[in-house]
């Protein structure tokens, strides 16, 4: 079934209005097919109109502190976002909008090196060169003729490039690789000479991608050091097994006599806690029911016919 672009729009519509409510603003983050009608209209649509509404939702949607973590994990939202800042011919508007959503979401030092690429972007077409050769680097072209398969989840890996303790080659670096599809953000151990990055790409391709942009092979791939430490033995403890076993036993009659008490002091009247924590979940309750309603007034006229909902 076909969709036209005033149906296209008319549920972008809603979507924004619905999401200029904080209150709605978890629920809608959450509804099955609300993110990915989302990245749809950023990404795949050609109506900068309907691109410009899905952005201004996710602005709102970014604006709740309970949607920082699932919105950064929508790495095909975050690409997506990421090649309308760098898009220097896109609506300015929009972009400032891209801008305050990475600002709510990211990290400070990834909003600084996307600044960097959009300001190259910037430059780059305002050279009005007459070839796409003239805009990209060769260490650039022969970095982007690698191939490989992005894995499933991003993935943290660490590369010793010697020498990376050269701002330039800190610049170099951090601004073509993150023209690289799968690249989710770079940063430096300087001191260690190290490269971070957190990636899609399999890591012997970020180590090939490093040497074309560096045209230099002297650079070694490294265990993650986070990953180390989780394996490090656990201490044992001295005591063996008996030990434990009376420490926790005696830990569990603490806790018991613990909530004893503390059952004693709830239930002393009809202001108890006990009765605040109830009102408490059937006022979320009432949120909730609330917010579907409003949800519903979308998601029933497309069910049958939209790969969104």
């Amino acid at each position: 079934m076909s969709v036209d672009a005033a149906s296209l729009r008319t549920v972008a519509v809603q979507l924004r209005a619905l999401s200029s409510d904080p209150e709605n603003q978890p629920i809608i983050a959450r509804e099955e097919g609300c993110l990915a009608a989302l990245v749809s209209f950023i990404t795949r649509q050609e109506d900068p109109e309907i691109c410009r509404i899905a952005v201004t939702t996710v602005l709102y949607l970014s604006s709740h502190a309970d949607n920082h973590d699932l919105l950064r994990a929508e790495e095909e939202l975050v690409e997506g976002l990421k090649d309308l800042w760098a898009d220097a011919d896109a609506d300015p508007d929009v972009r400032k909008e891209v801008r305050k959503i990475f600002a709510n979401i990211l990290s400070l030092e990834d909003i600084t090196r996307l600044e960097v690429i959009a300001k190259q972007q910037d430059q780059i077409t305002a050279k009005d060169s007459t070839s796409d050769s003239d805009s990209v680097s060769p260490g650039l072209a022969r970095a982007k003729q690698i191939a490989f398969e992005q894995t499933e989840e991003a993935e943290r890996c660490r590369i010793q490039v010697p020498g990376i303790s050269d701002e330039e080659k800190q610049h170099l670096i951090e601004s073509e690789i993150i023209q690289i599809k799968g690249i989710v953000s770079i940063s430096f151990e300087v001191g260690n000479e190290v490269v971070v990055l957190y990636s899609k790409v399999p890591r012997d391709a970020l180590v090939q991608i490093l040497q074309a942009i560096t045209n230099s092979a002297d650079m070694e791939l490294l265990e993650d050091d986070r990953v180390e430490r989780e394996l490090e033995p656990q201490e044992v403890d001295p005591r063996g097994s008996d030990g434990y076993i009376d420490e926790a036993k005696e830990r569990y009659n603490r806790f018991v006599r613990e909530q004893q008490r503390r059952s004693t002091l709830i239930h002393g009247g009809n202001n108890s806690l006990a009765a605040r924590l109830e009102e408490g979940k059937r006022a979320e309750e009432r949120k909730a029911a609330r917010a579907g309603r409003l949800l519903n007034r979308i998601g029933k006229g497309f069910q049958s016919g939209w790969g969104f909902w």
